[in-house]
C-alpha cells in the first residue's frame, strides 16, 4: 500500500513537470514572464490539492482494510470462546451422565463407561483450548505487523498477549491436567471430590471470560477508535465508560489494567 502511494505521487510529479514545461513554452510566446507565474502556481496548487485527496483517500482505505483483517480474526476469536466458555463451566461437567452411564455397575466396582465419558469431555475441552490459543495467536502476529500505525497501543498490546493472554493459556493447560489427574490417580469417580472441580471450573471460567471477553473487546474497541474514528468521526464507547457494569471492575486501558470502582448512583 506505501509502495502504491509512493508510486501514485511519483507518476502526478512527473506530471507536473510535463504539464508545467508545456504551458510554460506556450505562455513564453504569447504572454510575458508574470502570466507564466501565476499559471505554473495555479496549477501546482491544483495538482498539490489533488494528490493531497488522492493520499487521504489511499490512507482511509488502507486503514479499513486493516481493521477489517484485525475484526474477522477477532470474530474468530468470538466463535472459539464461546463453546471453550461453556465448556469451562462448573455445569458442563458431565457428572450427571456419568451417574447414569451404567446402572448395572455394583457397588464398588470400576465403571468404565463413566470414565469413558469423562475421558471424552477432557477430549472436547483439550480440543477447543488448542483451537482458542490458535485463533488468538493469528491474532497476536497480524497486530504485531501493524503496530507501527497504532503506537498508542503498544502498551495495551503487551499487556494483552504477552501478559494477560499468555498467562490465561498456562493456567487452561493446568486446569486440564488437573482434571486428567484426578481420573489417573483415582478411577472410582464417585469419590471425586466434585465441589473442589467445580470451585476451579468457575475459577478458571470467570478468568477466561475477563480476559478472552471483556480484555479482548476493549482492544478492538481502542484499534477502532484509532484506525476508523479518524475517517468517520465516532468514537465507541469504551467498557470503562458503561454505565450498567457492576460497582467495581477491571478493564484494559492503553495504560495496562485498570480497576473501575463506580459510586451507588453511578
Amino acid at each position: 500500500m506505501i509502495c502504491e502511494l509512493l508510486k501514485y505521487v511519483n507518476d502526478c510529479a512527473e506530471l507536473i513537470v510535463v504539464a508545467i514545461t508545456v504551458i510554460s513554452s506556450f505562455l513564453s510566446d504569447h504572454f510575458g514572464p508574470i502570466s507564466i507565474l501565476l499559471t505554473i502556481i495555479g496549477w501546482f496548487a491544483i495538482f498539490y490539492f489533488n494528490i493531497r485527496q488522492q493520499r487521504k483517500q489511499i490512507q482511509s482505505n488502507a486503514k479499513m482494510k486493516i481493521y477489517e483483517e484485525l475484526y474477522n480474526l477477532k470474530k474468530e476469536i468470538d466463535d472459539k470462546e464461546k463453546y471453550l466458555s461453556f465448556l469451562l463451566s462448573p455445569f458442563s461437567a458431565p457428572f450427571l451422565e456419568m451417574e447414569y452411564a451404567d446402572r448395572s455397575i455394583t457397588s464398588g466396582k470400576i465403571n468404565l463407561k463413566a470414565l469413558e465419558i469423562w475421558g471424552k469431555y477432557l477430549e472436547k475441552l483439550r480440543k477447543e483450548t488448542f483451537s482458542f490459543n490458535r485463533a488468538y495467536l493469528k491474532l497476536w502476529v497480524h497486530f504485531k505487523m501493524w503496530i507501527c500505525i497504532m503506537p498508542d497501543l503498544k502498551k495495551m498490546y503487551k499487556e494483552l498477549f504477552e501478559i494477560q493472554l499468555t498467562q490465561l493459556t498456562n493456567n487452561l493447560y493446568e486446569y486440564h491436567k488437573y482434571l486428567q489427574s484426578i481420573s489417573i490417580k483415582n478411577l472410582y469417580w464417585e469419590t471425586w471430590d466434585k465441589e473442589e472441580i467445580k470451585e476451579r471450573s468457575k475459577k478458571i471460567q470467570d478468568e477466561f471470560d475477563q480476559i478472552a471477553v471483556g480484555y479482548l473487546d476493549d482492544f478492538m474497541i481502542e484499534i477502532n477508535n484509532s484506525l476508523l474514528s479518524p475517517i468517520f468521526k465516532n468514537k465507541s464507547v469504551l467498557r470503562e465508560d458503561f454505565k450498567n457494569f457492576p460497582e467495581r471492575y477491571k478493564v484494559l486501558t492503553k495504560n495496562g489494567i485498570q480497576e473501575i470502582q463506580k459510586d451507588k448512583q453511578g
